[in-house]
């Protein structure tokens, strides 16, 4: 492995924006800088604000039931002297893609694992090479290297453990610019087929109707994902299906975009929640589909609909979906409701830590 000389900082992926302009451009015209113009972007930007502040609230809420034992000390939390304890610094890695690098808020990327070099590099030490043979170097597997400065990476290894997926743990040193060594925490998977569905340019170009269906169809298998995860796990619910976490396999038979397959990734902090029970069936499902809908909310508008709930402050109530008046609801007005505050969901059960298992197991998802 080799990491650029850097400091920890660096590591980590950064999203950059910035303006860009073209030469010789035309002056833009004086009345596009009219009050009226200048409102309509007001307006419209607020509109973006409120929307954003809104889904926020109501992703928050949707955790908000009797029956998730939200705590922000996810199940694992402080353990990374158990699980990051073995070094894997000669693994050579490259970047899987600049994009993938991207997804992850609480992680510094993800690599794809190279083979052994069969005639060696000259750089490359006797102890990097007796290291990496002790591991595995199967192609199809990925490093995830992990912030060992936060308690809570070894949350993710914790939880993997707990659903049965096969995985090894480590670390990974590098010298940085001010000539210290930097331990990243490794976790090494084995690498998830396809991609988010909107990358899908089949999908793309689909028909409305054919897009639709596509996605009520992925909804569905993940659905039947999430709950057999929770039930291997025996009490943990992975929450954070978001688009990027979420790898689909498309295929076209007859014209007709087939959904194959559906894959569910990242199990790392935040997202994997304990649970003191599941509710009914019915109920269990109401929760998922709203939570799909505010987490995909982009699809709809790939399909040039309004997402669900837009502009809408929703909550769950006695199983069903209604609109509340958000942050301003309190007190009694609150109560009447049936909505119930952050307070309430207190850890009943302690989540027994399932046995360290390493042997390889492959999982359908």
């Amino acid at each position: 492995m080799r990491f650029p000389k850097c400091s920890p900082c660096h590591v980590f992926i950064a999203v950059l924006t910035g303006s860009s302009f073209a030469s010789g451009a035309a002056a833009v015209p004086l009345r596009d800088q009219s009050s009226e113009h200048d409102h309509i972007q007001s307006r419209d930007m607020s509109m973006k604000q409120d929307w954003e502040e809104i889904r926020q609230w109501n992703s928050r809420m949707s955790l908000n039931q009797p029956w998730i034992a939200y705590d922000r000390k996810c199940s694992g939390y402080g353990q990374n002297d158990q699980f990051f304890d073995t070094d894997l610094t000669g693994l050579r890695i490259e970047p899987l893609s600049h994009q993938e690098q991207q997804l992850g808020k609480f992680n510094s990327g993800i690599y794809k694992i190279l083979l052994p070099s069969t005639t060696g590099s000259s750089d490359e030490t006797e102890s990097d090479a007796e290291e990496s043979s002790t591991h595995s170097t199967d192609p199809h597997h990925i490093i995830k290297l992990v912030d060992l400065t936060k308690p809570y990476a070894s949350c993710e290894p914790f939880a993997l453990r707990a659903h049965q997926i096969w995985f090894q743990t480590g670390f990974m040193a590098h010298d940085s610019e001010d000539g210290k060594v930097v331990k990243w925490g490794a976790i090494q998977m084995e690498e998830v087929p396809g991609q988010p569905l909107h990358r899908f340019r089949v999908w793309q170009k689909a028909a409305v109707a054919e897009q639709k269906r596509v996605l009520l169809e992925t909804r569905d298998k993940l659905f039947g994902i999430v709950t057999a995860y929770y039930r291997k796990s025996r009490g943990l619910l992975h929450t954070d299906f978001h688009s990027n976490n979420v790898h689909v396999k498309l295929s076209i038979k007859n014209k007709v975009i087939t959904v194959d397959a559906v894959y569910l990734l990242d199990f790392g902090y935040p997202g994997i929640y304990e649970t003191t029970h599941i509710p009914p069936d019915a109920e269990f499902r109401t929760w998922f589909n709203l939570r799909f809908d505010l987490l995909w909310d982009y699809a709809y508008k790939d399909l040039g609909e309004e997402p669900p709930y837009y502009m809408k402050y929703v909550t769950l109530v006695d199983g069903k979906v209604v609109e509340v008046k958000g942050p301003e609801m309190k007190g009694k007005e609150a109560e009447v409701k049936g909505f119930k505050t952050g307070s309430d969901n207190k850890r009943k059960r302690p989540l027994k830590s399932p046995g360290r298992n390493r042997k390889k197991q492959r999982t359908g998802a």
